[in-house]
């Protein structure tokens, strides 16, 4: 029952998109011509640069290939999917939250799901798969599903980590500059952080997820860990990940508390 109630609201979130790309058909072509062409720059810089002789602690250019590849797959479901978590302090705000809160799919879930970019999500998945093939990674399958997933799984930490910036506004209100500061967090997918300190590194694995964000994908596919420092980091993911799901539960339970709709 509960999943029925979950394709259907997968349904109504495609009927909009439908009608999103209906009335902005050339907004989404010129964004896509964007994204193209970002990507070939991009491309084209970290070639600049191996040719030249530059090395980035021992990653050859195919290893920044892997790495782009993982990043443009974060950058495309945290668009398509969970990047409306930073505002989910104005469903709060706006005293709608209660119409959500009767409804039997979690109001957090829905107000996602509602949001999703089907089209956005199905040309990451294009980018991704064509980086590869293009490049020619030859590498384990199983490798890069378990690097997929756990780019799903990092976007989901990042998600809860945004998720407790809005819940502010069961405090404080209007929260726009929390947006701001929540959707900065991206960031750091912009270059390997293999580049930081490591004691920087180690709270990137623990308490923040940004060292999985594709740092840890293009390291586990291109075999650059030894079983050790592999399963250390996983667990310092796991940990990072049950931290952020304990912490939003708690927040969220006492924002509640605090709640007052419109007809409260």
């Amino acid at each position: 029952m509960l999943l029925r109630k979950y394709v259907s609201l997968l349904k109504i979130a495609g009927k909009f998109e439908l009608k999103r790309i209906k009335y902005y058909k050339i907004d989404y072509v010129i964004n896509l011509f964007g994204k193209v062409m970002f990507l070939l720059t991009n491309l084209l810089f970290w070639r600049i640069l191996s040719n030249i002789g530059y090395e980035l602690k021992g990653w050859e250019y195919k290893d920044i290939t892997v790495f782009i590849a993982f990043s443009e797959l974060f950058y495309g479901l945290e668009n398509a999917v969970f990047s409306m978590s930073s505002r989910f302090w104005r469903y709060i705000y706006s005293g709608n939250l209660e119409c959500g809160l009767v409804r039997p799919v979690d109001t957090r879930i829905r107000f996602l799901l509602l949001n999703v970019d089907f089209v956005g999500l199905i040309c990451t998945i294009i980018e991704f798969v064509t980086i590869l093939l293009i490049c020619h990674i030859n590498q384990s399958v199983l490798c890069i599903i378990a690097g997929v997933i756990l780019v799903l799984c990092s976007n989901i930490v990042l998600s809860l980590i945004r998720l407790c910036m809005s819940y502010t506004a069961f405090w404080h209100g209007r929260m726009d500059a929390i947006s701001e500061f929540a959707d900065s967090l991206n960031t750091f997918n912009k270059y390997p952080l293999v580049i930081m300190p490591r004691p920087v590194i180690l709270i990137f694995k623990i308490l923040l997820p940004f060292y999985f964000f594709s740092t840890f994908e293009a390291e586990l596919v291109r075999g650059m860990m030894d079983t050790k420092i592999l399963l250390t980091s996983l667990a310092m993911f796991v940990i990072c990940l049950l931290f952020w799901i304990c912490i939003n539960n708690v927040i969220w339970r006492r924002g509640l508390e605090r709640y007052e709709g419109i007809n409260g």
